[in-house]
């Protein structure tokens, strides 16, 4: 991941709309994931949390899952713990299944 722009025209017309989700985000989200992964690697991980068990807010999940593995009350006490110093990365995060 990198705070370059990358942009490419991908034709998804000839996806089954079922299996289709377009998942827009900052480098931040990928700096949440502990994980040395390469753009492949997140897109299948990111893939499998938006897909499985549909999440009412899949990316939320997302935020989650890169916060605290998908621990709800983890998630909640990092985001609101009390720090000397003030921390909190840009994260952007759009899911929109097609």
């Amino acid at each position: 991941m990198s705070n370059i722009p990358e942009i490419r025209h991908v034709d998804l017309s000839s996806t089954a709309t079922e299996d289709t989700v377009l998942i827009l985000a900052s480098d931040g989200l990928a700096d949440l994931y502990q994980a040395e992964l390469d753009l492949e690697g997140f897109a299948k991980q990111w893939l499998h949390t938006v897909t499985e068990n549909s999440p009412k807010r899949p990316a939320l999940q997302l935020i989650r899952e890169g916060m605290a593995g998908g621990d709800v009350e983890k998630a909640s006490f990092y985001l609101t713990v009390e720090m000397d110093s003030p921390w909190l990365d840009d994260i952007t995060v759009i899911v929109d299944k097609l």
